[in-house]
Order: C-alpha cells, then structure tokens, then sequence
C-alpha cells in the first residue's frame, strides 16, 4: 500500500544518509526505522558501530530486530531526566534485541528498566550487554510473556533485579534463559532482591551470579500475585552462586512449589539452598548441588517431602537443616559442619546412605519420628 511505501522509502533514506556519509543515527531516526519497517511486515535494522544517546527510550515494534555491530561496540544509552526504559516492547511479536550494549546510564538520566517486555510472544534477546540500570536489567512485567529465549547476557551494575519475571494471571510460557551472567545487582540496597527473580515456568541453565549481598538472593523461585502455583515445571540447571558472606543471603530460594534444582555449586552466602514461603511446598528436587562457606548449606522450612540427593555441604555451620514435614535425604555428603539438624516439625524424615564427614555434632535430632 501507499503507507507502506512510504515507510520503506524513508528507511532506505536513513541508511543510505548513514553510510553514504558516516553520520551515526540519532535516536529518532532508529525509531523512524523500528516504526517504517513494522508498517512494512518487519526486517532486520542493523546498527553500525558507535554510541547511540537514547532519550526517552526505543520501543520496538513487532517483527523488527534490533541488532548492533557486536557488545561495547554498539551501545544505545540513556539520556534524559525522566525515568525511561532504554528499550521496550508492549503488545509486540516476532522480535529481537542482538549483538550490543544496553546502558542505562544510571548516574546520568533518570533511570529506568535496561530491556522491558510487557505482552510480547516470540522474543530473542542474544549476546547482549547491559548495565548501569536504577532498575531491573531486564523485566517481564505485564501480560503474559510467551516464547522468551535470552541467551548469552551478561548484566552489571544493575539497581534492583538483574532480571525479574512476573507472571500475572499465570499466561507465562516457554520461557528459556541460558548462558547469562549477573553481577553487582541491588546495588541500590533496596534489600530482598535478585540476580534473578523468577515466576514460572522458566527454564534456566549455565548461570553464574556473583556479588549476592545481605538480604539478597542469587537465584529465586517466586509464586506469582494470584497463588502459588506459579513455579510450576521450573528448571535450573548448571549454575553458580557467590556471595559476598553477609547474611541473610540466599544461593537458591525456592518459594514455589514444583521446582528442579541440579548440578550447581553456592558458596559465602548465609543459606545456600532454602526451601521457604508461607504455605507448604510440594514437588521440590535438590540435587547434584554443593554449598560451601554458609551458615546453613541445605535448609528446609516449608518443603513438603522435598527430595535432595547427591548433594555436599562443605565448611559450613549447619549442613542440613530440616524444619517442616517429611523430606528425603540420600547420598549426601556433609564435612567441616554440624551434619543434619532435624527441628520437631521434620517427622517422617528419610535419610538414605547419607557420609558425614569430620562433623562435631554429624546428627542432631530434636523428637523425630
């Protein structure tokens, strides 16, 4: 159509006036292109090396990626007084955020979210950069989020969450995170945030986090708003978890129920892996996981008949500490701390050719049955 041309045109104007002459693209000029080549079915707007003053933030659009020449290389940052999202999608399909730097550009704007999505399906955001954000890194906010594959992101420097999930009216689905890595989040000190904060189901795999602080968690499993149920069919798998030994920190949270943690190692933080919420939780797996340098290793409050095998609590305080309900403990290693504690409430506990190893107290057990 008419319009649709008109779009094409002009976009062919802007990237022939950006090479022919080397001006990089003001922030209205991508956003003139995100918007022409939308209207015209959607492509792929490649971004050349520089640094891209963003005021107000991009929104980009369906079908559209938005892919740069490679991270610090192209890099989009926040200008601006007011708070913005340096890039955000609503209502959006068939999009991509690839290849570049995102900064927020705290000290310097009035601070926002890095990548935010709100009802979007079918999303790719890979081997991206993102940093200096008041807020979230990145956020999943509104609507339900469907088909999100974030690979390859490195996050730093980040205010609240690194990257925080919500799943309002529990529409979330095929959410895939691999390869990222935060560090140095909550660095507002707002307290009870994480590198990442998730309502599923999410799937999660080869993630590192560093620099958990006091009243922070590395990697927690949420309920949504609505119930509890949200944590349904969530993953993690392959990670690792540092903390900087102050307390009230978590490795891994876990406050929903039906929750598979493998094949990870938490070190300097108060709890490493911590089933609590405030109703019982069922369906929790804890395994091929090792804790070391914590208060409690492996602590249980709100688990009902939670499975943890394979796992070693190293140089810790407590090893394993079991509060609510019956769980199972099988092939467990615990050195270097006071072995498994059981709490009155632990009845029915099952431990299974359990190796406690150079423990003062290797077995406390307070009326169990």
């Amino acid at each position: 159509g008419e319009v649709d041309m008109r779009a094409l045109l002009f976009l062919l104007f802007i990237l022939f006036i950006s090479e022919s002459y080397g001006k990089d693209l003001d922030y209205r000029d991508i956003q003139a292109a995100i918007d022409g080549l939308s209207a015209s079915g959607g492509g792929t707007l490649r971004l050349r090396p520089g640094v891209y003053e963003v005021a107000g933030g991009l929104q980009l659009k369906s079908n559209v990626r938005l892919v740069g020449s490679g991270v610090d290389i192209t890099v989009l940052r926040l200008t601006g007084s007011k708070r913005a999202h340096v890039v955000r999608a609503v209502d959006a399909r068939n999009i991509g955020i690839e290849d570049l730097t995102v900064d927020g550009n705290w000290s310097n704007a009035g601070g926002g979210e890095g990548i935010r999505l709100d009802h979007v399906t079918n999303v790719t955001i890979r081997n991206v950069e993102i940093r200096n954000t008041r807020d979230y890194g990145i956020g999943m906010q509104w609507g339900a989020i469907r088909r999100v594959r974030i690979d390859r992101v490195r996050l730093e420097n980040i205010g609240t969450d690194g990257i925080d999930i919500k799943n309002r009216g529990e529409g979330n689905s095929d959410i895939f995170i691999s390869d990222v890595t935060v560090s140095s989040f909550d660095q507002r000190k707002v307290g009870g945030k994480a590198a990442i904060d998730v309502r599923g189901p999410v799937y999660l795999s080869n993630i590192t986090v560093s620099g958990v602080t006091g009243r922070s968690d590395g990697i927690r499993f949420h309920r949504t708003d609505e119930s509890n149920m949200s944590g349904q069919g969530s993953s993690l798998y392959d990670f690792h978890v540092a903390g900087d030994g102050q307390n009230k920190a978590s490795g891994v949270r876990i406050r929903a129920s039906n929750v598979w943690v493998s094949n990870g190692s938490i070190s300097r933080v108060e709890y490493g892996v911590e089933i609590d919420s405030i109703t019982l939780l069922e369906g929790v797996t804890v395994s091929g996981i090792t804790v070391e340098n914590s208060q409690m290793a492996f602590r249980n409050t709100h688990g009902d008949r939670p499975f943890f095998s394979d796992c070693s609590a190293l140089d810790s305080l407590y090893g394993f500490y079991l509060k609510r309900k019956a769980a199972i403990l099988e092939s467990m290693v615990a050195r270097g701390t006071y072995g498994i504690n059981l709490e009155p409430g632990a009845t029915r506990t099952r431990l299974v050719a359990n190796h406690l190893q150079e423990t003062q107290y290797p077995f406390i057990s307070k009326s169990v049955q």
